[in-house]
């Protein structure tokens, strides 16, 4: 299967002209830059409720360990202890880093805490809580389960009140609200997070925590690392403290991030590129679909740059699509420049320009030189600005008849000249399509009447006909004798007032 089109996701997101959207962290200082600079993004901080109350804040959330183990076995086996001795006084939720761990984790926990493996009418004591496509409903069922205590019987036969033990990946972690309601709870500081890895931004372990000392209820956590997993970071003191371990590990994330997002940018730059030429590309081919042995080798050269662009310079891309000599088209409706319209303002319903437009844009829209050719075979050629005819240019219908001058927003405007099919022509002033002001107009025989013209029609003020280029002339009120050029019909000869 070949790639024929490149979806740059700076582009789809510029598409649009705002967007609003929430999230639990910014992010660092480096991501936020990385979000205005591309996406003109800005950030505001939106004060949990009870941070604006008065002589009240929200509880955060208390780390009462934190155990740097030297291998996942040793790891493991103080995940255990941790939750054996809290799983008496408080819900707990254990993150680990895949689901592979996830199984390990809860195989070892089963066999730890025997009074959790029976479960009751609610579920089991330890839930595993995996990502499961299609399952979302089960998914939510069990996140609720999960601060719910486990009704459990003693070897004795004493019914004993235990709570449950959730083992997740970050899909539990972020996003989930874990809700408590228990006042035995809060007296023994809260849902328990137990971590076994940091996350690899900033933002996403702030999420982490999040999960906990949620509303006004308190929270605590508990970090237990594997040191081989964290070779790469360069400790302060050369190996790393339970003090600052995870300040340290966040700080060597946070400098990777930034690095990758610096590197991302020039793919980001290619993404932009390919994005523009998928749609240029897409719009010529639906344009020359009769001509199918062009349109095979084009699309060859195109497949080709598709799936070879990521590994070339952004000059070295824009130089072999130009090679391909794909011109700028905008079909009815499909318009290359759509999302930067929305970009700059302009309104999403604005109707799309007419025909099949070869020549320059600026902003999306048509701008400086271009070519279009009409659907009813009208063909002009000139100056346009913000998509509408304006300047000079040159308009020919398919009967014959041939307009040069001057045009404001798609109409004749200024000093232009008409010529028929018949031989007939007209030189002079123009004002919103029709003739106004000096004019001079000759009739199939070369005769001429020159003089003042009001929206179309020309007033009593003129020169009698002369035969054109002879040079004379008499005064004559006989405006009847030149034909009402605002009533004309439509005919393959004749000048119709509501075309450009």
């Amino acid at each position: 299967m070949t790639r024929q089109n490149v979806i740059c996701k700076k582009s789809c997101f510029s598409s649009y002209s705002f967007i609003f959207g929430l999230t639990g962290s910014l992010g660092t200082e480096a991501e936020q830059l990385y979000t205005k600079k591309h996406f003109n993004a800005s950030c505001f901080l939106v004060p949990p409720f009870l941070d604006t109350c008065k002589g009240t804040s929200r509880p955060r959330p208390t780390c009462i360990k934190t155990k740097i183990e030297n291998s996942a076995e040793k790891q493991l086996s103080s995940t255990v202890r941790t939750v054996q001795d809290n799983c008496a006084n408080v819900p707990i939720l254990v993150v680990v880093r895949d689901p592979e761990r996830v199984r390990t984790v809860i195989d070892t926990l089963t066999q730890a805490l025997p009074e959790h493996s029976l479960g009751d009418k609610l579920g089991p004591g330890v839930i595993e809580l995996v990502d499961r496509p299609g399952k979302e409903a089960e998914f939510q069922q069990m996140v609720e389960v999960a601060t719910q205590p486990l009704e459990a019987m003693a070897y004795n036969g004493t019914p004993t009140r235990y709570w449950r033990v959730t083992v997740t990946t970050a899909i539990g972690a972020r996003g989930q609200d874990y809700h408590i309601s228990d006042e035995l709870v809060d007296e023994k500081g809260g849902f328990l997070l137990v971590l076994e890895y940091v996350p690899d931004s900033e933002r996403e372990w702030i999420q982490f925590l999040g999960r906990t000392a949620r509303h006004d209820h308190p929270g605590q956590y508990a970090v237990i690392l594997n040191a081989a997993e964290y070779q790469d970071v360069s400790f302060e003191s050369g190996v790393p403290s339970e003090a600052t371990v995870v300040k340290e590990i966040l700080a060597h994330k946070n400098a990777l991030n930034e690095q990758r997002l610096l590197d991302t940018e020039e793919q980001l730059e290619k993404g932009v590129i390919m994005h523009d030429y998928t749609a240029r590309f897409w719009a010529w081919m639906k344009a020359n679909q009769g001509d199918q042995k062009v349109s095979q080798e084009k699309m060859g050269q195109w497949v080709d740059l598709c799936e070879t662009f990521e590994a070339k310079q952004p000059g070295t891309i824009t130089r072999e699509f130009e090679e391909m000599e794909i011109p700028v088209l905008a079909l009815r409706g499909t318009d290359v420049g759509s999302m930067d319209k929305l970009l700059d303002g302009s309104s999403a319903t604005e109707p799309e320009p007419e025909g099949i437009y070869t020549g320059n844009y600026a902003n999306g829209k048509r701008e400086g030189e271009g070519r279009c050719t009409y659907d009813d075979g009208r063909i002009f050629a000139g100056q346009w600005v913000q998509n509408k005819i304006r300047g000079a240019g040159r308009m020919a219908w398919p009967n014959g008849q041939v307009y040069e001058g001057q045009y404001q927003d798609d109409k004749r405007s200024g000093i232009g000249c008409i010529r028929w099919a018949d031989g007939r022509s007209y030189q002079g002033q123009w004002v919103k399509g029709k003739q106004h002001g000096h004019g001079t107009y000759t009739n199939q025989e070369g005769l001429a009447w020159a003089g003042e013209w009001s929206e179309g029609r020309k007033v009593d003020k003129s020169t009698a006909p002369s035969e054109a280029g002879s040079g004379s002339t008499s005064k004559s009120k006989r405006s009847t004798e030149v034909p009402d050029l605002t009533v004309e019909k439509t005919t393959a000869s004749m000048l119709t007032q509501s075309s450009i």
